[in-house]
């Protein structure tokens, strides 16, 4: 992890008025686990770093580093008018940027995923944006 993520992961625990024990607690750690987390000696696996953003209450762009803004970004989804998804951007970026996984590049994924057809990628995110407008619509 970068000094970005210790940095903010201490910073917002701090800020939240958790101390190390109380926020390790919380997470289902132990306090030394978040120690090295925030030292930078260790990385937390995603589940915990889903849980740690959740419980800060900020995106994980933020915690990781890649944005300033630490809000969340809730998107909504109208099924009367839907939105016109960037699906050539996004199999670009799939196409050139390089994911990583516990540091670690993933060079297959890229290749997985352009093999997809568009149509199968357009109807996965169609089924996903009607799912989160109904889960919106009963909360």
């Amino acid at each position: 992890m970068t000094n970005t993520f210790c940095e903010r992961l201490a910073e917002l625990r701090t800020t939240n008025g958790y101390s190390q024990q109380k926020f390790a607690t919380m997470l289902n750690l132990t306090k030394s686990a978040l120690s090295n987390y925030e030292n930078g000696s260790r990385e937390p696996n995603f589940a915990t770093l889903v849980n740690i953003a959740n419980n800060l209450n900020v995106s994980l762009d933020y915690l990781l580093g890649r944005t300033d803004d630490p809000r969340l970004v809730k998107r909504s989804y109208n099924s009367e008018r839907p939105f016109e998804f960037p699906y050539k951007e996004l199999l670009n970026s799939l196409r050139t940027d390089q994911y990583t996984l516990g540091g670690r590049p993933i060079p297959n994924l890229q290749k997985r995923i352009i093999e997809i057809p568009l149509e199968s990628i357009q109807r996965i995110i169609h089924a996903f944006l009607d799912e989160g407008a109904k889960r919106d619509s009963q909360n």
